[in-house]
């Protein structure tokens, strides 16, 4: 497809990551339009999300494909468990 080895792993989580907040920003509003949304619960927990995600970018970055595809493969054994 001409996709370089080292950019498959950070692209597939990167559109991995895109489609999940999408989905999210979708759910919420429509929870929020039937009132189901604890809004204080969410404006306490948003600020550490986002700083959660951040530093998992700023670390993703980092680590490299190698060690990214190791840590995710390590994540989808510890789930099939």
């Amino acid at each position: 497809v001409g996709v370089p080895a080292a950019a498959v792993m950070p692209s597939a989580l990167a559109s991995s990551l895109a489609a999940i907040v999408l989905t999210a920003v979708a759910s919420t509003r429509a929870h929020a339009q039937r009132g189901a949304v604890q809004w204080p619960l969410f404006r306490r927990l948003a600020p550490a999300v986002a700083v959660a995600a951040v530093l998992a970018g700023t670390v993703a970055a980092q680590l490299g494909s190698r060690w990214l595809t190791l840590l995710f493969a390590l994540f989808a054994i510890a789930l099939a468990l």
